[in-house]
């Protein structure tokens, strides 16, 4: 749909959100097995040599999708980002 095209993650966004969180585990997904929805006897093939072209730099960025961990660096970092945003006369105790 369009709202989907409109709300897909790309890694701009996860250089954002490294503002605020430690980003881990970026994973890359498909760049050749989709293929194997078109020809499922590629499909082993594919998924094999998908998992070698995943570990080379730059060419996983050619992947179908990407997944990733996001974790607060702190405990507590909700109350850390609070004080940035609010001015201190407006925060409420």
């Amino acid at each position: 749909t369009d709202w989907e095209k409109a709300h897909i993650l790309s890694l701009k966004d996860v250089r954002f959100a490294s503002r605020y969180f430690d980003i881990e585990d970026i994973n890359y997904w498909h760049i050749t097995g989709y293929l194997g929805g078109r020809f499922p006897k590629l499909l082993p093939v594919a998924d094999r040599f998908d998992r070698a072209l995943e570990r080379i730099p730059l060419v996983n960025r050619l992947s179908w999708m990407f997944s990733f961990v996001m974790r607060r660096p702190f405990d507590d970092a909700p109350m850390q980002l609070a004080r940035k945003r609010i001015p201190r006369r407006e925060r409420v105790s």
